[in-house]
């Protein structure tokens, strides 16, 4: 077991603090921290069911809870479409619907709302940007039978289907909110340890080419063989209050990668043109990471494309059997307050 990895060229170290068991020890650090970016909310106060500690999360609920309930910015998924079709169809009809707004030149927000229940995949939700996924009524998602892949911006076809509107950088999805929910990678009632010696494999949660992402008060369960939540190529990603457990199978299986947009071997695949933008002003707070392999870093860099502008500050981190924050090739970057046991 380790806490802290500093890859290859990190930049402007000065030394912050993270306590373990009740005690301080020193960790490097980096000088400046990234300012706080998020959609206005025109002053509304936050209505969330929970009581997050981020204000990250106060924000992001706020911005969800300003789109009037039945306005033509709120998409509700009924419950009787759920039973008929299925949570992935009956989902995935509104996010292609925004799809669809977006490449119309519209820029509305809009707020797809998933009632309460215990759902099973049947495919990979593909969300696009100017959305809001609300689960935070009591939302629990199992993998499908097929992949432990759910959720991802976008189509793997995307540029090359609509080439001039998906043209990489950190702009082919914007503002995406992720609230709340339970999202389990394998499929209800499997045994993850033996899905694992049988190749059965994803990220539960995955993100490329994209700009103000947030992902707030979001519980991932049960990863096999990948990342609980992979990032590569985004430009404005704030994680907060959310709780990443159970690491199955092989591999650096960091629960939180940050990650670059590069194709090779070990790479960030399915997100042409592969432009090496790595991801960028980050956030990472008041997260639990606990019953992992890793938890939270990157081990995949590209040279002169430093990940820059990270924070990763008051967190818990327990029972971690690697490493526990992986550096590598940050730059100006905050690592402070984060509480380490059994690491």
């Amino acid at each position: 077991m380790a806490s802290l990895r500093i890859g290859r060229t990190f930049f402007h170290v000065v030394v912050a603090t993270a306590v373990i068991l009740g005690v301080l020890f020193l960790v490097p650090a980096a000088l400046a921290a990234p300012g706080t970016q998020s959609l206005t909310t025109g002053g509304l106060e936050a209505k969330s069911p929970a009581s997050p500690k981020s204000q990250l999360t106060v924000d992001a609920y706020a911005v969800a809870d300003a789109i009037t309930q039945g306005s033509e910015y709120y998409l509700e998924v009924p419950q009787a479409e759920i039973n008929s079709i299925g949570l992935f169809r009956a989902v995935q009809n509104k996010l292609t619907f925004i799809m669809q707004q977006n490449m119309n030149g519209n820029t509305n927000l809009y707020r797809v709302v998933v009632p309460a229940g215990n759902y099973s995949l049947d495919g990979l939700l593909q969300i696009y940007g100017n959305t809001i996924l609300d689960c935070r009524s009591g939302v629990t998602i199992y993998a499908s039978e097929s992949s432990g892949n759910m959720l991802r911006a976008g189509a793997k076809t995307d540029a090359v289907d609509n080439p001039g509107f998906f043209d990489g950088g950190y702009d082919d999805y914007e503002h995406i909110y992720l609230l709340g929910g339970t999202w389990y990678g394998h499929p209800k009632g499997q045994n993850p340890a033996t899905l694992a010696e049988g190749g059965y494999d994803g990220c539960n949660i995955r993100f490329g080419h994209a700009s103000d992402v947030h992902i707030a008060g979001v519980t991932v369960k049960d990863n096999i063989g990948a990342h609980h939540v992979e990032v590569g190529g985004v430009d404005g990603l704030y994680v907060s209050d959310c709780y990443f457990s159970g690491s199955y199978g092989a591999g650096s299986l960091e629960a939180l990668q940050l990650d670059v947009v590069h194709r090779d071997k070990d790479g960030f695949s399915g997100y042409w043109p592969f432009d090496d933008k790595p991801t960028i002003n980050t956030t990472v707070e008041y997260c639990q990471f606990e019953n992992l392999m890793r938890g939270v870093g990157s081990h995949h860099f590209v040279l002169e494309e430093p990940y820059t502008n990270i924070t990763i500050q008051n967190n818990t981190f327990k029972d971690i059997r690697d490493w526990t924050i992986e550096a590598g090739y940050f730059k100006d970057s905050v690592i402070t307050n984060n509480a380490l046991s059994n690491v």
